[in-house]
């Protein structure tokens, strides 16, 4: 849905001479709507898996791709604004499932409350109103006005015409405009979903070494880096740790780091540096 397909159908095609479909009457709004008609679950992987789920159910195929996004607060940076994107890849003949994550700064959710349309010209500008689209909707305060709730608009007249009706109507004195985050409406998240496909792609390439299912990925890090002074371990990753994704295969294995880095420096070591 909303164009998606668009950005992961070529990725798909390109690797697998696959094509990424989406059915009729595919409807994943029930999962819950960045415009809040529909709460939003906050468990990411648990949402993946029942739009997978739903798509191979109307399809009748034993693929599944579904995508998510989120977007506030970064997991690592402090007082950033971030939009993750993720993926799920499902194979119901061998009953894997493999994710990818992306995060990205450059592309956020950003909204503003206005008594009047002259206050938003700055805000336009920053999101870059015309290629990112907009909803424009009452203050949240308010109940029962999903009819009041415009989404998709791209150009100013619509957005004026939005604005006139709600304070018509409503008679409120502020008004929301806010990014609308869906896919097809901001060209800086399909970037991101972009990048999240390139990863599950690059995923679904690696295959396990023992049983040959695709998906082998890192999904940990073994710490203890020595410092290169003392030998004392550090709390910094020495090895990565990999996994075959299939229920009926256990094999893991340890893998050196991806810079090559075997150990730290002393100027970094606690007791080297204190």
């Amino acid at each position: 849905m909303h164009g998606k397909e668009q950005i992961l159908g070529p990725l798909f095609q390109e690797i697998f001479n696959a094509k990424v479909l989406v059915p009729q009457d595919m409807n994943t709004d029930i999962f819950g709507t960045f415009s809040g008609e529909v709460p939003r679950k906050k468990d990411i992987k648990d949402v993946l898996r029942k739009k997978a789920d739903l798509g191979m159910r109307i399809s009748g195929h034993k693929y599944g791709i579904a995508s998510e996004g989120s977007f506030g607060p970064h997991p690592w940076i402090p007082f950033a604004s971030c939009n993750q994107e993720f993926l799920i890849f499902k194979d119901l003949e061998r009953d894997i499932e493999v994710f990818s994550t992306v995060i990205s700064l450059n592309s956020r959710a950003d909204s503003i409350q206005i008594q009047k349309l002259s206050e938003a010209q700055d805000f336009f500008r920053k999101i870059g109103f015309g290629s990112q689209g907009v909803i424009v909707r009452p203050p949240e305060n308010l109940k029962n006005c999903e009819k009041y709730i415009f989404k998709g608009l791209r150009e100013f007249r619509d957005v004026e015409s939005a604005f006139l009706q709600i304070k018509r109507d409503l008679n409120v004195q502020k008004i929301v405009i806010e990014t609308d985050n869906r896919c097809h409406m901001s060209p800086r998240r399909q970037k991101v979903i972009f990048n999240s496909g390139q990863l599950l792609v690059e995923t679904l390439c690696s295959l396990c070494p023992e049983c040959g299912v695709p998906g082998f990925e890192m999904f940990d890090y073994l710490r203890g880096l020595p410092c290169s002074e003392c030998g004392t371990r550090s709390d910094k990753p020495q090895k990565e740790l990999w996994r075959c994704p299939s229920k009926n295969c256990t094999y893991q294995e340890e893998r050196g780091r991806l810079d090559g880095l075997q150990s730290l420096d002393p100027s970094e070591c606690d007791e080297c540096n204190p």
